[in-house]
């Protein structure tokens, strides 16, 4: 009976390794699946849920992030759809980072945000944590992601799935101010995300991002990320940081 609670600290250590070696793989899988990656186009469904309003709202469209030669990226959400409760309306809406500014487009109300979010020059990772129009951990050396977040891997059941882990930010972070938790669902074909949950630091809303019909490295050119023409005297065109 003596050597019951040593062989329960050994059972407790030998678990622990098994899952520190679980979430490494996971990061290895999900860095490993960016080394190469120059460009990522999807179908996108990004639902909001508002815990302090109740609201449960889905947008549904396209995605399309691309590294460029230089080392900049650019990306563009454009959606189509939106989902409120039982109801699916129409609405065209764009968001467009190319460039220093991100272009917010409201199609249904002829509304026009531009805010500066870099400095002209300034290149972004927009496959970096923080980075991007949404948490993607792609291409980062585990090491890195470990220094910010404490990872765990959550159980799955899902054979199309690697394997699922939430990422906790460290105190003192700068994610740490954004989220509370990052859940992240990694495909076991291209080892890439398949959907991106976050729960925001105050807990009230959490966003999730579903990628589907995952493309890879295919060509896109400077046309993708190009905003139809607009009159400006039809449409509230607002400018700010």
């Amino acid at each position: 009976m003596q050597n019951f609670p040593r062989l329960s600290a050994l059972a407790l250590l030998a678990l622990t390794a098994v899952a520190r070696a679980d979430v490494n793989a996971a990061l290895d899988a999900l860095h490993d699946s960016g080394a190469n990656l120059q460009s990522l186009s999807a179908d996108i469904s990004l639902r909001t849920v508002s815990g302090d309003l109740g609201d449960d709202e889905t947008k549904s469209g396209t995605f399309l992030l691309q590294k460029k030669p230089d080392g900049d990226t650019r990306v563009r959400a454009s959606f189509t759809e939106r989902r409120s409760g039982t109801k699916i309306f129409k609405d065209r809406r764009d968001y467009v980072l190319a460039g220093p500014d991100l272009i917010d487009r409201d199609y249904a109300n002829k509304k026009q945000t531009t805010r500066q979010v870099r400095q002209p020059g300034q290149k972004l990772d927009l496959f970096k944590l923080g980075e991007g129009p949404f948490p993607l951990p792609v291409g980062q050396a585990r090491d890195d992601v470990l220094k910010d977040f404490d990872v765990e891997e959550l159980p799955n059941n899902d054979k199309a799935i690697l394997a699922t882990i939430k990422l906790s930010p460290k105190p003192e972070t700068e994610m740490a101010d954004k989220f509370k938790t990052i859940t992240v669902k990694i495909d076991r074909q291209t080892k890439l995300p398949t959907e991106i949950k976050t729960v925001d630091k105050q807990q009230i809303d959490t966003n999730t991002a579903t990628l589907k019909n995952i493309r890879v490295n295919d060509a896109i050119g400077d046309k993708a990320f190009d905003l139809d023409p607009i009159d400006p005297k039809d449409w509230n065109l607002v400018s700010g940081k």
